[in-house]
C-alpha cells in the first residue's frame, strides 16, 4: 500500500534534478496526500483516497497513516457519512419489526419513541452534519452546552434537567457503540465526555389519605379498577393495559405478567415482554379489596361483550374500550391526570401510584426485599436507592427492636448482682449528700475559699470539691 505527501500553493513548480516535484519552502499553502487503498470489490477499478487542507506536513501523514491503518483493518474509510445519516439508520435498524439488525438489540416501540424525540429534538441540530469518522469528544460537549443553553432560555413547556441529559447522552452513546461494532469508527468519543452530577430524584407519591381520596373518587369511573389495581399491586400502565384474564386468578387472589401493552396500531394491541428488570413472571396477591373491584368490572365488561355480541374484539384484555378495544397508553395518562384535578388533589404522575404501591408496603412494615419483589427490580439497590427516603419510621421501628432484643445490667440484674465500679459510676452522677466520715483523712484544700472559688474548677461536673477530690481517691 502506497501513499504519499504533497503541498499545494500558488508558487510555480519545480523540478529536481530526477525531474520530482520540489516542495515549496515557504509559509503558504497547504498539505495534501493519496493513498492507493486496492481494487474497488464491486467494480475492480483501482482506487485512491485524497486528502487536502492540512496546515502541515506532520498532520498530512498522520491522517495518511490513519487511512492505511483503516484499510488494514478492514474499516471503512468513507468518512462521508455525517452523524444524522448514522443516527437515522440506526434508528431504522433498531426498530425493524422483522430480520436481522445491523445496529445492536432492538428496541421495544415506547424506547424507540424516546430515542427518536432525543435524536430528533436534541441531536440532529447540534451534532446532525458533523462527519461520523470526525466527531469528537469536543463536538459534542459543545453540542451538549448549547442544548443546556436552549433549555434555560425555554419560555414555555416544561425544563428539562440533569437526568434528562443523561438519558440523551445514553442514546447518542448507544447509536456510536454500534457503529464501533460496525467499524464505521474506532472508537466511541461519547466515552470520553462527563456530564453534570445528576442526582436520582426522590419520589413523592400521594399520602394513603390522597390515593383514598383520589380512588373514592374515581369508583364510579370506567377506569376505577384499572387505577386501583395500579396502586395496589405497583403494575406499570403498560403492564396494566397488557393483563389478559387468563393471567388473573381470583379463585387464588393472584396475578402474573408475562407480557405489556407496548402500544396500538390500527386499531390492534401491540404486546411486547414487560420491563421486568429480574427477567422473571413474579406472582403479585392480591388483597380482598383489589379482587372485589376486578370482579365488579368484569361483570360489567361482560354486558358489554354480551351487546357487542360477534363485534367485541377478542384480545381477552382485563381494561379494554366497550368493544373490547385496547386503550391507547397516552389516553390513560391524560384520564388520570383530569380526574386527579377533579379530585382536588396535588398533580402527581400516573407512574407514582406505582411508588405509592412502594410507600404503602414500606409503611406498613413490608422489608426492601419484598418491595423490590414486588416491583420487579434487579436488585435490592435500586429500591433502596428510589425509597430509602420513605423508612424514617420503619427504620426507628427497627432500631428501638434490635436495642430490646440485647439484654443489659441495668435493666435484666438484681440490684445485689451490681459491682461496685457500677455503684461508683452511679455514685458519680447522684445527686444526693455525700457522708463525710467517707472522705480522706487528709484536709483537701487547706487555704480558704475566696470569692474568686466559688464556681467549680474548670471542666468538673459538681460544684462541690470534696465529692470530686474522693472520687478521685477511690478511682485510684
Amino acid at each position: 500500500m502506497k501513499g504519499s505527501t504533497f503541498k499545494r500553493c500558488s508558487c510555480l513548480v519545480e523540478y529536481d534534478t530526477r525531474g520530482r516535484r520540489k516542495a515549496c519552502n515557504k509559509r503558504h499553502g497547504s498539505w495534501s496526500f493519496v493513498v492507493d487503498v486496492g481494487a474497488d470489490p464491486k467494480t475492480g477499478n483501482r482506487r485512491q483516497v485524497r486528502r487536502g487542507g492540512f496546515r502541515t506536513q506532520d498532520e498530512a501523514q498522520k491522517a495518511l497513516d490513519a487511512v492505511i491503518g483503516k484499510v488494514r483493518r478492514h474499516e471503512p474509510i468513507d468518512d462521508r457519512m455525517t452523524v444524522g445519516e448514522w443516527l437515522a439508520f440506526w434508528l431504522a435498524e433498531k426498530t425493524k419489526p422483522t430480520g436481522a439488525s445491523a445496529a445492536g438489540k432492538k428496541i421495544r416501540p415506547a424506547t424507540a419513541q424516546v430515542y427518536r424525540q432525543h435524536v430528533d429534538d436534541y441531536l440532529l441540530p447540534q451534532l446532525g452534519r458533523v462527519a461520523l469518522a470526525k466527531l469528537t469528544a469536543e463536538h459534542i460537549t459543545k453540542g451538549y452546552d448549547a442544548i443546556l443553553a436552549d433549555n434555560a432560555l425555554k419560555t414555555k413547556g416544561r425544563k428539562f434537567g440533569p437526568t434528562t441529559l443523561k438519558r440523551i447522552h445514553a442514546c447518542l452513546s448507544s447509536a456510536l457503540n454500534a457503529a464501533v461494532k460496525a467499524q464505521r469508527i474506532s472508537r466511541n468519543p461519547a466515552a470520553y465526555v462527563t456530564l453534570p452530577d445528576a442526582t436520582r430524584p426522590k419520589v413523592n407519591p400521594w399520602s394513603p389519605a390522597e390515593l383514598g381520596a383520589f380512588l373514592d373518587h374515581v369508583a364510579a369511573h370506567r377506569l376505577g379498577s384499572l387505577f386501583e389495581v395500579i396502586a395496589f399491586c405497583g403494575l406499570r400502565r403498560g403492564e396494566a393495559l397488557g393483563l389478559r384474564w387468563r393471567d388473573v386468578d381470583m379463585s387464588a387472589g393472584i396475578l402474573v405478567v408475562p407480557e405489556q401493552l407496548a402500544g396500538v396500531k390500527n386499531g390492534e394491541p401491540i404486546f411486547a415482554p414487560p420491563k421486568s428488570d429480574s427477567g422473571d413472571d413474579v406472582v403479585i396477591e392480591l388483597s380482598q379489596a383489589t379482587i372485589g373491584a376486578l370482579m365488579a368490572h368484569r361483570l360489567q365488561q361482560d354486558l358489554e361483550r354480551s351487546e357487542w355480541g360477534t363485534g367485541y374484539a377478542g384480545h381477552d384484555l382485563v381494561f379494554a374500550r366497550e368493544n373490547g378495544a385496547p386503550y391507547e397508553p397516552t389516553y390513560i395518562t391524560k384520564t388520570f391526570k383530569a380526574l386527579a384535578i377533579e379530585a382536588g388533589l396535588r398533580p402527581v404522575r400516573l407512574h407514582d401510584l406505582r411508588h405509592g404501591t412502594a410507600s404503602l408496603m414500606i409503611g406498613s412494615g413490608a422489608s426492601l426485599a419484598v418491595v423490590s419483589k414486588v416491583l420487579r427490580h434487579s436488585s435490592h439497590a435500586i429500591t433502596a436507592d428510589t425509597y430509602t427516603h420513605l423508612l424514617g419510621g420503619v427504620g426507628r421501628a427497627a432500631a428501638e427492636g434490635a436495642v430490646a432484643m440485647v439484654p443489659r445490667a441495668d435493666r435484666d440484674q438484681p440490684a445485689a448482682s451490681v459491682t461496685a465500679s457500677e455503684r461508683l459510676r452511679d455514685q458519680s452522677v447522684t445527686t444526693g449528700p455525700l457522708n463525710v466520715s467517707e472522705a480522706p483523712s487528709a484536709d483537701v484544700r487547706k487555704e480558704p475559699l475566696t470569692s474568686g472559688d466559688a464556681g467549680a474548677p474548670p471542666g468538673t461536673r459538681t460544684p462541690n470539691p470534696l465529692i470530686k477530690s474522693q472520687l478521685l481517691c477511690q478511682l485510684s
